[in-house]
């Protein structure tokens, strides 16, 4: 409706003040509307920062190195985590006046009508799920190291194996 007043003053050679500031506040609402699904859907600097610290966490290392090794642990969960934590986007460079000449952020292309129905998991919620998938592992070897069958095949490893996995079992 702004902009058919606007082409109406227009062409009737009217002062067109109060079209071009009602235009003026439309983009403003755009710029304040974009900049808050904006900072919703994008990590901040600390968030980044927070987001890096899970991916080096020993945990993570310790994890990453399991799933390398040993077949019989639920990797899909693990895989499921990663790809969640590796899939959040940083941007803390936007401001107002970058939306003053583009639609969009110029510096991570965010287009809400693309992310509509990614919702955000929290950082914190990250942290708790990687310690429940972390502890969840560390339960299924002791357990399975505690099996008869396994503590006699333990026996027969040669001496680094069998001190490592006896000084794993101990530590835990």
């Amino acid at each position: 409706i702004a902009l058919d007043n606007l082409s109406i003053a227009l062409k009737h050679d009217e002062d067109c003040i109060n079209e071009i500031n009602e235009l003026e506040q439309l983009k403003k609402q755009y710029i304040d509307h974009y900049m808050m699904l904006h900072a919703n859907a994008r990590l901040n600097a600390s968030e980044n920062q927070k987001k890096n610290k899970l991916l080096n966490d020993e945990r993570y290392v310790a994890l990453q190195l399991l799933a390398r090794e040993i077949s019989f642990l639920p990797n899909g969960v693990f895989d499921e985590w990663k790809n969640t934590v590796k899939s959040l986007k940083d941007c803390y460079n936007l401001t107002a006046d970058k939306l003053n000449h583009s639609v969009i952020c110029p510096n991570c292309s965010y287009n809400p009508k693309e992310e509509i129905h990614k919702a955000r998991i929290s950082l914190q919620d990250l942290d708790e799920k990687l310690d429940e998938i972390y502890t969840t592992w560390i339960d299924m070897l002791l357990t399975n190291f505690n099996d008869p069958l396994v503590k006699e095949s333990i026996e027969l490893l040669e001496g680094e194996q069998k001190r490592l996995i006896k000084e794993f079992i101990n530590n835990i």
